[in-house]
């Protein structure tokens, strides 16, 4: 039983979220033209005061388990209730940037989600934790979904020419803390060019030592990673080689729980790449060749009359070149990135039956007791069914697939299948000609490139595979996706090959990693699709791989 204090706080809040939601959702048709910047503002303000209400809100602990599961679900109603007004910006079309301001205020709020004090993050190892765990996930999982919807809006309605600089920008806490003059000001910021007016307004930067500077021995304040050297002297202190200032704000922001107990602890964690993310990072590499043709115009124009003709084109020479993401450059980002799928809490196909015709494929295909998996790697859904054995089997049906099948064929039984299904969604996205391999989805193909040698095709092609923009940590996120050993076989394997390269482009070793392709919405889901699709395999030299 909630204690009036904290009913009457979470009572409030839902009616003064709904009322907003309201009051935005009426705003187009009621707020004269003349007043609506500050009308805006003042929309603005209260959503973020609502926001750093909600995070700074702390219950009394409750004692008895299903009393301490109903007051984090009742709290998590009022971080869902959230999501109302920022649809309700998104709705906007009279008004410039609602999607933008809608945008930034998930961003806050999944910012505000990772510092808020009423659901801890670390917790006693126990079924229950495991339980509260899953309900927080759910609604993080929920929230970026929701931003996603609305960034791919923003990429549609720019006609594919957004580079969302703005969605990976600065917000800082104090003493975590959010509700900060810095972060006001941030929020209530109308467009892009507004928002990076706002005084110390940034993404990340880069601090490296100047040559000769003294050393410094500390990281700044400001600093997020601090990388460090070899010590001057045997028992000396590490000078800083290396730092990354500022963020890039909650984009990038990971939920992980720990589950503890007097001998082991237990980590849960979120995806390694947020949806939303990737979309972003995708965008920017479908723009990339863009800006780099840009800049060669740009140089050309300086240089234009100013320089001998052999001298320009020495310069540019050695500008970049603009070379397309072998696969990204096909994709339209919106029809790929579709919603992730949700499903009512019963079906209104299956009618109650006995045991028997529960095991038809038509109701042991329903979508109810299907898994959805995104694949990171190859930017698509793939949807797995029950078999009437009971066993989990991937479905031919590409992306996803509704269910209820009538007939029995639905299923992809061995590894070939698999592989030509694989290859059906890449031709299907890039024209007849496309295969894995071409789009760099195909790894090294073999060990070849552990002997050498250098001209070996498939390891030419893997390391040579463009970074379009990509910051050195991205872009090894993104080859640990796709796999060195292939995506096919990463799927099968259930695990992730990380060959290490030096100058020389000879093979100097090798890593096994957590596979990076999957993107599931639980880890139970994950780890049936994982399951399912190692049945489908048998030997080969890299299952021996250490």
């Amino acid at each position: 039983m909630e204690t009036p204090k904290r009913g009457e706080f979470l009572a409030r809040f839902l009616a003064r979220t709904q009322q907003l939601a309201a009051d935005i959702e009426d705003f187009q048709s009621r707020t004269p033209q003349t007043n609506r910047r500050h009308a805006v503002r003042q929309l603005l303000q209260r959503f973020y005061n609502a926001i750093c209400d909600l995070s700074e809100y702390k219950p009394e602990s409750p004692v008895a388990d299903q009393e301490i599961i109903q007051t984090d679900k009742a709290v998590l109603e009022a971080w869902y209730a959230l999501l109302v007004p920022i649809r309700a910006l998104s709705s906007w079309t009279t008004i410039p940037n609602g999607l933008f301001l809608a945008a930034r205020m998930a961003l806050f709020a999944i910012m505000a989600f990772m510092f808020q004090e009423a659901l801890p993050f670390d917790l006693p190892l126990s079924d229950l934790s495991r339980d509260r765990v899953r309900l927080q996930m759910d609604f993080g999982l929920t929230l970026n979904e929701t931003l996603l919807a609305v960034l791919r809006n923003i990429w549609r309605e720019s006609g594919n020419n957004e580079s969302f600089r703005w969605a990976m920008t600065h917000l800082n806490h104090e003493n975590h803390c959010i509700r900060t003059d810095y972060n006001q000001a941030a929020m209530l910021a109308l467009s892009p060019t507004e928002l990076w007016q706002v005084p110390g307004m940034t993404g990340t930067q880069q601090w490296v030592p100047e040559p000769g500077a003294e050393p410094i021995y500390d990281g700044f304040d400001i600093a997020t990673v601090v990388s460090f050297g070899e010590p001057d002297q045997i028992g000396g202190k590490q000078p800083v080689i290396k730092q990354t200032l500022y963020s890039e704000g909650p984009i990038r922001f990971d939920m992980t729980y720990c589950l503890f107990d007097d001998d082991s602890e237990e980590w849960h964690h979120g995806p390694k790449r947020w949806r939303a993310l990737q979309f972003i990072l995708d965008a920017r590499q479908i723009m990339y060749p863009r800006l780099v043709k840009e800049r060669e115009r740009l140089a050309s124009r300086a240089m234009d009359g100013r320089l001998p003709l052999e001298l320009q084109r020495l310069v540019l020479d050695h500008l970049e070149k603009p070379i397309g993401h072998p696969y990204l450059s096909h994709l339209d980002l919106p029809s790929v990135y579709a919603p992730f799928p949700s499903l009512a809490k019963e079906c209104g196909t299956c009618e109650p039956t006995t045991k028997e015709a529960a095991k038809s494929n038509k109701q042991g295909t329903c979508p109810h007791k299907s898994i959805y998996i995104w694949n990171l790697a190859l930017r698509a859904f793939h949807t797995f069914h029950e078999s009437a054995d009971g066993n989990l089997s991937m479905c031919f049906r590409l992306d996803v697939c509704a269910g209820h099948h009538e007939d029995p064929g639905w299923d992809i039984p061995h590894e070939e299948a698999l592989r030509a299904q694989l290859e059906r969604i890449v031709r299907s996205r890039c024209g007849r000609a496309a295969s894995l391999k071409s789009v760099g989805l195909g790894g090294l193909g073999s060990f070849k490139f552990m002997d050498g040698p250098r001209n070996y095709a498939d390891l030419q092609t893997w390391l040579d595979l463009p970074a379009c923009g990509l910051d050195e940590k991205d872009f090894e996120t993104d080859l640990e996706m796709a796999n060195a050993m292939g995506l096919a076989n990463a799927m099968v394997h259930n695990f992730g090959f990380s060959p290490r390269f030096g100058n020389d482009r000879l093979y100097h070793g090798h890593s096994r990693k957590e596979p990076a392709w999957i993107w599931a919405w639980s880890t139970n889901d994950k780890d049936r699709a994982m399951e399912a699709l190692r049945k489908t395999h048998r030997w080969c030299p890299w299952c021996d791989i250490n």
